[in-house]
């Protein structure tokens, strides 16, 4: 069996979990055109890539590290 990650650099546990799963929600909350449901659900995929890119744009500028 192939090896895809070396087991030194392998990292299971919560802690990335967690950090992973807010992005994914709170990028879901903040794009309702993602689910499939709601009004403003787009049928054109070049709507949903300008959605997530102006979600992630605004989410990144609102990132303060200092």
């Amino acid at each position: 069996m192939k090896e895809v990650f070396h087991p030194d650099y392998h990292l299971v546990g919560k802690r990335f979990t967690k950090a992973i799963e807010d992005v994914n929600t709170s990028l879901r909350n903040a794009c309702k055109r993602l689910i499939r449901r709601p009004t403003p659900f787009s049928k054109k995929l070049f709507n949903h890539w300008t959605t997530i890119k102006l979600v992630m744009h605004h989410k990144n500028l609102n990132l303060s590290y200092i």
